[in-house]
């Protein structure tokens, strides 16, 4: 089910938009004995704007904007064995019945907009983003096999018993046979602000555009994961009667200072644009739970870019760019984890005609990782201990191609037809041999594949529209 509403009124010195979505299924997933496995979540905004003349030489423009969202589903990380996918895909187990994720999300965002002419702009935006998340799943046994090793051979040995359990064949008669559900609460606060200018003016047959901003950040993420108890009872859980066991409780935080310079400049039909910025982050994870402070870490990179664009003929151009890539280490992780960089290039050629809205490209992408990030998941099935865990997994390639088409369709002197296809081929390969703890790398040899990087992707959109009507 759908429900979508939305009022909006304004006129040249203002305006106010409310609107609202609400979302629900029922799932698409059995659950053993019955139960929900859908969600039920909805989203809520308000905007206002607020300026002044718009017409005239100084124009003054601020906006605000409030969000909240808030969801409930009923899903699990629990797999299937071969078997039962093969019978059955849409099958989950009675030990993952009480599985849920709650979260909600409150969003401020307020900025302000300076226009001077055609030459300045300048913009001051400040935000503040909460989201608390609560995700309660089978987690393990208290003792025993891993639920990986159990899925994976559910008939060797003593994984049949704890087999049989997680499908509500057979109850829990022992305390190594109790099934873990584990809480991983969270809450992240994201707030700073970020001040932006752009100035641009001709000296004779050369145009001159200035892009230069500065942003103030702090981010924040406060861990709080639990444990409890429960017995498999007649194909149902039961609640062992146990107190909760907090198994993991800790603080990290980040502050950081970004700023940019690009200038870009254009003349007889070239463009080019060089860019830099700079990253000042210092990073802290605190154990509340062990009682042990964290060390800051400081990360200081210089990023330089330059992209360049020329006109063959009107509509149709060729680009080219280089970038360099960066992201970060996460607050808390090992000294041995090093940031992630890479050298990104692109080359194409893109034709344009705005009348028909038609649009053909074609890019080609190379991504030269000098190093890649992983991050270990409960998704990926890895480890309670080794959870949130970043891992180096050295150098990578990427390349690929990018094809693009779309044009508009008039069907009579008020309907149009517009079409969009979309191509994407990417190779990707390791270009260092190693072994890691997080299972979506494994053990890794030099020519392999990057994990969940599809080599083919294609996609095709299309719809009617009318002046007042209209589908996709």
């Amino acid at each position: 089910a759908k429900l979508h509403g939305h009022y909006g009124a304004g006129n040249r010195w203002g305006g106010l938009l409310v609107e609202g979505v609400v979302l629900s299924s029922d799932g698409f997933k059995e659950l053993d004995g019955g139960g929900d496995t859908g969600f039920l979540k909805g989203e809520f905004m308000l905007k206002g704007m607020l300026q002044s003349d718009p017409l005239a030489s100084v124009h003054h423009r601020g906006d605000i904007k409030l969000g909240y969202a808030t969801e409930t589903s009923n899903e699990t990380y629990l797999g299937l064995t071969d078997a039962d996918f093969d019978a059955d895909p849409y099958r989950r187990y009675g030990a993952s019945a009480l599985d849920q994720m709650g979260n909600h999300r409150l969003q401020l965002q307020a900025s302000y907009t300076l226009q001077v002419g055609d030459w300045l702009n300048l913009s001051a935006t400040g935000y503040r983003h909460t989201y608390f998340r609560a995700w309660r799943k089978v987690a393990r046994f208290r003792e025993g096999p891993a639920l990986s090793d159990v899925l994976a051979s559910p008939d060797a040995g003593e994984r049949a018993v704890y087999y049989a359990i997680l499908t509500g064949a057979e109850d829990s008669y022992t305390d190594g046979e109790a099934i873990m559900l584990g809480t991983n609460a969270r809450a992240y606060v994201s707030q700073g602000v970020a001040v932006e200018g752009a100035v641009s003016f001709e000296t004779g047959p050369i145009g001159h555009d200035i892009d230069v901003g500065l942003r103030v950040h702090n981010d924040q993420i406060r861990r709080h994961h639990t444990e409890e108890a429960y017995w498999m009872e007649g194909g149902e859980l039961v609640h062992a009667g146990e107190a909760e066991l907090t198994t993991t409780q800790n603080v990290g935080q980040t502050f950081a200072v970004a700023g940019h310079l690009v200038y870009g400049l254009s003349a007889w039909g070239i463009t080019l644009s060089p860019g830099l910025r700079v990253e000042v982050i210092e990073s802290l994870m605190d154990d509340v739970l062990g009682g042990v402070p964290g060390e800051a870490r400081s990360q200081v990179v210089l990023l330089p870019g330059v992209g360049a664009h020329y006109t063959l003929l009107p509509g149709l151009g060729l680009l080219a760019g280089v970038h360099q890539g960066f992201s970060p280490v996460s607050p808390g992780q090992p000294v041995e984890v090093e940031p992630e960089m890479s050298l990104n290039y692109e080359f194409g050629a893109r034709y344009t005609r705005p009348a028909s809205s038609t649009l053909l490209e074609a890019v080609g992408f190379v991504s030269d990782y000098t190093n890649l990030i992983g991050e270990c998941g409960f998704s990926a099935g890895c480890s309670a201990e080794n959870l949130d865990q970043q891992y180096n997994a050295g150098e990578v390639f990427v390349a690929g191609l990018e094809l693009v088409a779309s044009h508009r369709f008039d069907l009579g002197a008020t309907t149009r037809l517009p079409l969009r296809v979309s191509y994407t081929y990417t190779h990707t390969s390791f270009e260092t041999a190693f072994s890691s703890k997080n299972p979506q790398f494994g053990d890794v040899e030099v020519g392999d594949e990057l994990p969940y990087v599809p080599t083919h992707q294609l996609a095709l959109h299309t719809g009617v529209q009318g002046e007042r009507w209209g589908s996709a």
